[in-house]
């Protein structure tokens, strides 16, 4: 599937200077740029056409709008082990097959820092669903044994999806609609159990969020949680009552493709504490939803009883680590989901197979693994552009003076002369990311929730600290007090800033209140009570070194979105809502306005105050020096949905 992207600079009146370049998706691949300057006048109206005439980019299996939060980091160790002991009197030739991990960018919750197979022969293949898996083939002599195993090291976030009904609308992209409601041998869903169960649970339903909350709901007043080691098809397991994890993900699947929603199964292993062994593991599903892309559902986990739990629904736990994702049958795998075994010359006496997936470790994450992360993830997302390239290269060589050693006392913890320069580069990072994010189709969204995930961590740490250390001195008490309610106020702000997706102002709210906290403690143990006044002047809302239009959040929307602009330069400032048309709408913005962060709401509405109607609109910020200088000139395409 070929992206195509457009970066449109306008430098100055009459001069027009625009890129267009196609490259292949992430793997890389041919590059095609044309450049056109002309000092001819051209229309605003032209400049609209050319945006609206560019293809958006889409990425087949994982869309993401941006809705999800993560937290909670750990890293685990983890060793899949296959142990196949040979009880017949010949030899018997196997074929030891392990579904690779998968991680992010193409699983937003799951970072995989390395695998390491043993023996080393293992090659890598393709499945059907172009997924890898890593294969093993060996003859086992008479009355021997065979073991294999791979280790893997990963972070694993809990993700958690904030999913709106009025936003699940729109067409489904036909590749993914083709290959993940179609009928497969365990689902059956033209059976008449799966139709009529769609007819009673859904009724008259259209929305395909309503609908999967209905099918969700509907499983669990009609099932009950088995372990009965038999993976049933859907029909069969919803007359009988009751089923495994398998075969309630078989249930779901079936129910939701039969209702023409996609579906998909995803798998691995759980464990509830570190020294785990796990011979069970565990299925549940993905659906996919216009807007948001594949979302998790786990219909066995928020099984509590006859109401139904939603803690599952649009959520991922940190407990779990996945192996696979597919649609249906693996050509390599079957219907298995972390091993498969096949026998070429099957032998009198069936083979003993032992199989688990050992936690060797599971431990809090440190900040600072976290941002180690980021530079292989980030360079994954690397496309055949070298304008993009470079770009993410800025951004990655702020991740990197991140994990500079002269900022850290140890992986949870920043010295409090220094550390306030981590929080810096990685706001640095998030304000080019966002403006590669309005330029390319690229989504930074899981890289950014990360930083901000450890920014938090590091003020959360210090924060915590200093709500437990005692004040030496009674008098430093009310300074103490004032330190950690300004520390905790901070700390709101991120959240919120954070929330609404304005990530470089969530990282310096964090920094801030780390540098309170840091004072905090300074003053309750040294009894420096000029600690009241640290960093005062650092403690505001950083002051912008560019000028930047970042994306409308939310958008699409209804009925109001918010446009936030940053200025590096005092400015008198022009922002106007056209039509496609290059008809004016409105004006949000005509005035005179300072150096710093601004945002402004607009509720659909034209100059009489009067409702526009749904469709896609443009709009343009312009900001003005003295005597009319052009500091700066961008636009932004948002879209009305009502």
């Amino acid at each position: 599937m070929k992206v195509c992207s457009m970066l449109i600079i306008l430098k100055c009146p009459g001069i027009l200077s625009f890129i267009f370049g196609a490259c292949e998706n992430q793997k890389g691949g041919f590059v095609m740029k044309i450049d056109v300057k002309t000092t001819r006048p051209i229309t605003f109206f032209i400049l609209i056409m050319i945006l609206a005439s560019v293809p958006k980019a889409e990425n087949k299996d994982h869309i993401c709008r941006g809705s999800f939060t993560l937290s909670d980091p750990v890293r685990v160790y983890i060793r899949f082990k296959d142990d196949i002991d040979n009880p017949n009197n010949q030899s018997v030739t196997v074929r030891t097959r392990y579904a690779v991990p998968p991680s992010s960018p193409d699983l937003f919750n799951q970072n995989v820092r390395d695998v390491f197979y043993v023996p080393s022969q293992f090659i890598y293949k393709t499945d059907n669903w172009q997924m890898p898996v890593a294969e093993y083939e060996r003859a086992i002599p008479a009355r021997s044994a065979s073991d294999t195993y791979y280790d893997v090291r990963a972070t694993i976030y809990h993700i958690q999806y904030d999913l709106d009904p009025s936003k699940v609308r729109g067409p489904i992209p036909a590749d993914i609609y083709s290959d993940y409601t179609k009928d497969a041998s365990k689902y059956d869903i033209t059976n008449p159990v799966i139709q009529n169960a769609v007819m009673l649970a859904v009724g008259g339903e259209t929305n395909l969020y309503h609908k999967a909350k209905k099918l969700h709901d509907y499983i669990i007043q009609h099932l009950y949680y088995e372990i009965d080691g038999r993976h049933d098809p859907a029909p069969v397991v919803l007359t009988r009552g009751s089923g495994s994890c398998s075969e309630y993900t078989f249930i779901f699947i079936a129910l939701c493709r039969a209702a023409g929603i996609p579906a998909r199964y995803i798998g691995g292993t759980v464990t509830p504490k570190a020294g785990f062994a796990d011979d069970v593991y565990h299925r549940w599903v993905q659906i996919y939803l216009p807007y948001y892309g594949w979302i998790p559902v786990d219909v066995t986990w928020d099984d509590k009883g006859t109401t139904p739990s939603y803690t599952y629904f649009g959520a991922t736990s940190n407990k779990l680590f996945v192996t696979t994702i597919r649609g249906d049958s693996s050509s390599l795998l079957k219907w298995g989901y972390n091993f498969y075994d096949s026998v070429k010359n099957p032998a009198p006496q069936s083979l003993v197979f032992d199989r688990e997936a050992q936690w060797l470790w599971r431990e809090t994450c440190p900040p600072k693994d976290i941002i180690c992360d980021l530079p292989t993830e980030l360079d994954n997302m690397k496309t055949g552009d070298p304008a993009v390239n470079n770009w993410i290269d800025e951004i990655m060589h702020n991740i990197v003076h991140c994990m500079q050693d002269q900022y850290w006392f140890d992986e949870n913890h920043l010295y409090p002369a220094t550390g306030k320069n981590v929080f810096q580069n990685a706001a640095g990072a998030a304000v080019k990311m966002r403006a590669l994010c309005s330029l390319t189709d690229l989504t930074f969204h899981a890289t950014l929730e990360k930083l901000a995930c450890a920014g938090q961590m590091l003020s959360e740490t210090s924060l915590e600290e200093a709500e437990n250390t005692p004040v030496q001195l009674p008098a430093n008490q009310p300074v103490v007090d004032d330190l950690l309610s300004r520390a905790n106020e901070q700390m709101s702000m991120a959240q919120q800033k954070r929330q609404e997706q304005h990530y470089e102002l969530a990282i310096f709210h964090y920094k801030n209140a780390w540098q309170f906290a840091c004072a905090a403690i300074d003053c309750a143990t040294s009894g420096n009570i000029l600690a009241k006044n640290i960093g005062a002047d650092e403690l505001q809302t950083p002051v912008p070194t560019q000028f930047c239009l970042l994306p409308n959040y939310p958008n699409p929307f209804n009925p109001s979105t918010h446009i936030s602009y940053q200025l590096a330069e005092p400015s008198f400032v022009l922002l106007k809502v056209y039509n496609l048309t290059g008809q004016e709408i409105r004006t949000l913005v005509d005035e005179a306005q300072e150096v710093g962060a601004h945002t402004v709401p607009w509720n659909g509405t034209d100059a009489l105050g009067m409702e526009v109607p749904s469709g896609t609109y443009i709009y343009c910020m312009r900001a003005l020096g003295d005597e009319k200088k052009e500091y700066f000139t961008m636009t932004q395409k948002m879209v009305l949905l009502r």
